[in-house]
C-alpha cells in the first residue's frame, strides 16, 4: 500500500503525553522503537528520531497523518494541489521536463518524489528571494 492515513483520539492523547515528556528532558533522548511481541529494538538515527517526533507532533495536534511512499505516482490534479498551482501549470512543467511524468491511458502520472523535489526547490528559491529583498530594503532604509 502506498498511502496510509490514520488518526485516532487515543493516539492523539498518547502522542501528547510522550511529546510533553520529551520537551521536559534536558536533551532530546535517543529514540528506540519496540514492537509488541518482537524482541528486537530499532535504534533510530538522529534524522529518524526527528521525523518520528514530527509525526508525534502531528498526532498530538489531532491532525490526520498520511504516509506516502516516495516512489508512488500521482495525477496532474494531485500535483497541482500539492504545489498550490493550476493543472495547466503542472502540464507546462511536464512539457519543460521539470517534473518526471509518464503517460498512461491518455493521462500523465507523475512521480511523487519528482513533485516533492520540485516543491522543495521552489520553496528554497522563494526563501532566498525574500532574504535578498529583505536585506536590500533594510540597506535602503525602507523599513
Amino acid at each position: 500500500m502506498d498511502i496510509v492515513s490514520h488518526t485516532v483520539n487515543q493516539d492523539q492523547e498518547g502522542a501528547t503525553r510522550l511529546l510533553s515528556q520529551v520537551k521536559e528532558a534536558e536533551d532530546t533522548p535517543a529514540l528506540e522503537v519496540k514492537l509488541s511481541g518482537i524482541d528486537e529494538v530499532l535504534k533510530l538515527s538522529e534524522e529518524g528520531s526527528a521525523l518520528f517526533l514530527e509525526l508525534l507532533a502531528f498526532l498530538a495536534a489531532g491532525k490526520t497523518l498520511t504516509i506516502v511512499a516516495d516512489d508512488s505516482m500521482m495525477t496532474i490534479a494531485e500535483a497541482a494541489q500539492m504545489l498550490n498551482v493550476s493543472s495547466e501549470y503542472v502540464a507546462k512543467l511536464i512539457e519543460e521536463e521539470r517534473l518526471v511524468a509518464h503517460e498512461r491511458e491518455e493521462e500523465y502520472c507523475l512521480l511523487r518524489s519528482s513533485v516533492v523535489t520540485h516543491d522543495e526547490k521552489m520553496k528554497k528559491m522563494r526563501k532566498e528571494g525574500l532574504t535578498f529583498l529583505t536585506a536590500e530594503s533594510q540597506e535602503m532604509n525602507l523599513f
